[in-house]
Order: C-alpha cells, then sequence, then structure tokens
C-alpha cells in the first residue's frame, strides 16, 4: 500500500512538473553569422537589462527557461529586435518579422503589430499619390489622420480587452497621454499588482499630481529664470490677470509651434480684457528658446529652468506631453486643463463674453 502511494506521489509530481515544463523561445535570425549572440533582455523598457543570451547556430537560436508569470520581454541581435510575451509555453520567433507565436498573449500582440505595420504602410503610400498627383496634400493630410485615429482607437482597443496581462499593460503606455485623468484613472484600476512597473508607478504619481491641480483646485505657484535670466514666479502673473493661461511648450516640439499662431491670435483678442499667458518651457537650450520667442511672434512673458522634461513647473503640474495648458482665475483656483484650438476659444467666450 505504502510502495502503491509512494508511486502515485511520484506520478503526480511528475504530471505537475511536466504541466509547468517552463517556455522554450525557438528563434530564427536571417544574415547573421554563427556564433553571434542574441539577448534576451529583462523587459520591454529602456532600462532592461540582460538576462540570459544564445548563440546563433545555422541561422537559429534558443532560449529556455522558466517564466512565473508572464511579461513582455525583449529579444535584440545587432539592429534585430523583438518584443514577445515570454510564458512557459513553446514559442516561435522570427527576428525579421519581430513576431512570436505559440501562445494566446503573443497572438494577441502579434494581431496588434499586424494592424500597426498595415497602417504605416497606407500611411506611407499617400506620400506617393500625392507625388504621382492622385491626392491632394489637405486629402492626404485628411487620410492620414483617418488612419492615426483608425490605430490608436484600435490599440485602446486591445489595451481595454489585456490590461489584466502583460500586453495590455505594455501598450498602456501608448495610449496613457490621449485619456482623461478619469479614464486613466479607470484603466489603472483594473492593473494587477503584480504587473505594475515602473513605468505605471509613474502614470500613478503622475495622476495623482494631477488630481492636486484638477479643476476647482488651488493653483501651485513656482519660480523660474525669464529668457533674460531674472527670477520670476508664476504668482505674480495669476495676481495680475482675471484669468491666466500657463502654456507648457518648447522650441523642439513640433505640435506646439503648430498650435502657437492659435494661441498668438487668443492672446490678441483678449489681452485687454484681462487674459494672460505664461509659456513655461521645456526647453534645454537657452538660444533656442529665445529664438522660437522672436520667430513665433510670442509676446507674453516665458519662464524656464532648460532642463528639458526634468522642468520643475511642468512636474507639479503632472505635464507628461506638450503642448499642455492649464487655465488659472485672478483668485488663483484653476479653471480648466488642456485647452487648445476651438476649446479654448469657446471656453474664453465663455468667460469674457464674446
Amino acid at each position: 500500500m505504502k510502495k502503491a502511494l509512494l508511486f502515485s506521489c511520484v506520478v503526480a509530481a511528475a504530471m505537475a512538473s511536466c504541466g509547468n515544463s517552463g517556455y522554450t523561445v525557438n528563434g530564427t535570425i536571417a544574415d547573421t553569422a554563427d556564433g553571434t549572440y542574441v539577448y534576451l533582455y529583462s523587459g520591454a523598457t529602456r532600462s532592461a537589462r540582460v538576462v540570459d543570451s544564445a548563440k546563433v547556430e545555422n541561422g537559429a537560436f534558443r532560449f529556455q527557461g522558466n517564466q512565473q508569470l508572464a511579461e513582455m520581454r525583449t529579444v535584440s541581435c545587432g539592429k534585430q529586435k523583438a518584443v514577445i510575451a515570454l510564458e512557459n509555453a513553446n514559442l516561435n520567433l522570427d527576428m525579421q518579422g519581430g513576431v512570436c507565436s505559440g501562445s494566446a498573449l503573443n497572438d494577441v500582440y502579434a494581431a496588434y503589430l499586424a494592424k500597426e505595420e498595415s497602417v504605416n504602410a497606407q500611411l506611407k503610400a499617400l506620400g506617393g499619390k500625392v507625388d504621382a498627383g492622385d491626392l491632394t496634400e489637405e486629402e492626404a493630410k485628411a487620410a492620414w489622420g483617418k488612419l492615426i485615429d483608425e490605430l490608436g482607437a484600435y490599440e485602446l482597443q486591445v489595451t481595454r480587452e489585456n490590461i489584466q496581462n502583460c500586453v495590455g499593460v505594455h501598450l498602456y503606455r501608448n495610449v496613457f497621454y490621449d485619456l482623461s485623468d478619469e479614464e486613466n484613472e479607470a484603466l489603472m484600476a483594473q492593473i494587477p499588482e503584480r504587473l505594475k512597473n515602473e513605468t505605471i508607478a509613474k502614470f500613478e504619481q503622475n495622476i495623482a499630481v494631477r488630481r492636486k491641480t484638477a479643476v476647482g483646485q488651488p493653483f501651485v505657484d513656482f519660480t523660474m529664470n525669464d529668457p533674460d535670466g531674472k527670477a520670476v514666479s508664476l504668482g505674480q502673473y495669476v495676481r495680475q490677470n482675471k484669468y491666466t493661461l500657463v502654456d507648457f511648450w518648447a522650441s523642439w516640439c513640433g505640435p506646439c509651434r503648430a498650435e502657437m499662431p492659435n494661441v498668438v491670435e487668443t492672446y490678441a483678442k483678449y489681452k485687454d480684457k484681462g487674459f494672460g499667458i505664461v509659456g513655461v518651457s521645456l526647453d534645454s537650450d537657452l538660444d533656442n528658446w529665445k529664438k522660437a520667442i522672436e520667430t513665433l511672434g510670442i509676446t507674453w512673458p516665458q519662464m524656464s529652468d532648460l532642463k528639458y522634461w526634468n522642468c520643475a513647473g511642468a512636474a507639479e503640474y503632472g505635464v507628461m506631453s506638450i503642448p499642455s495648458t492649464v487655465l488659472i482665475g485672478q483668485d488663483g483656483t484653476i479653471v480648466a486643463r488642456d485647452l487648445r484650438g476651438e476649446d479654448m476659444a469657446k471656453k474664453l467666450d465663455e468667460l469674457f463674453g464674446r
């Protein structure tokens, strides 16, 4: 009886071991010499570190191990790179195409990559149609915007459907900046603690800061230098104007420069009614900052610490993308955030009257 029980335990253990036998990544890589190393990284971010390596032999390589929790990993060899969902399964990776198969999570990610590739091909084709005279630049621009929106909607759909696994968390980095604080809070609440990485921690911190500087909250004051090196505070401008728009921008930011003519027009329309603007630049080069101020026709006060994305003022308001704006009333209350274009005009018409 004891022998039978022992035999049953051994069989059960063996079956359990087979059920959790780990992963095998069978990779193929073209135009790569035998003996070349392929590296497996700990994640899919810049801070990822090498955790394993394999040598190329006859255009193939293999990684094996055990992964308790499915996570996104990077496989890299020279200029060839692929992001995969590493989980305990028999996976097949084509480095040339950057596509991994063999598990449900990798199939989801591969479908996203296929959609992205398709849209990129269509975007590239638009340029050729303009050159051939088949489309006007305006028609191409409209088609371009439609394709970008299509990809964005698909990416958001995949993110929402997979936010409780590593693929959704990985794609979330791309949609975070396009969502409202409320939408981001709802998504982050669904992410399991075990999947919260440094990027998600950064997002959570950003949302916490934005809660403190949301509409209806008192503004946060800060001091930086103007282009002449004189220290100025945001508060001194807030007290001077009925409403002050804090415009976070930079000379190197294409969308900021594209939006600036609208900001110039808005300032001219309302400045005599008590409307003021303070530009907070995320530049790092003083000369480039000054040149952009002159070139873009900016006539309102400017301030910066020339620390690029480490700008202290931007950090106080949770700014992670630019252009970004904060509208503050003279009493120090935040009235609106992220107004641009028609939305800005509509809000100021409401506040000042047409």
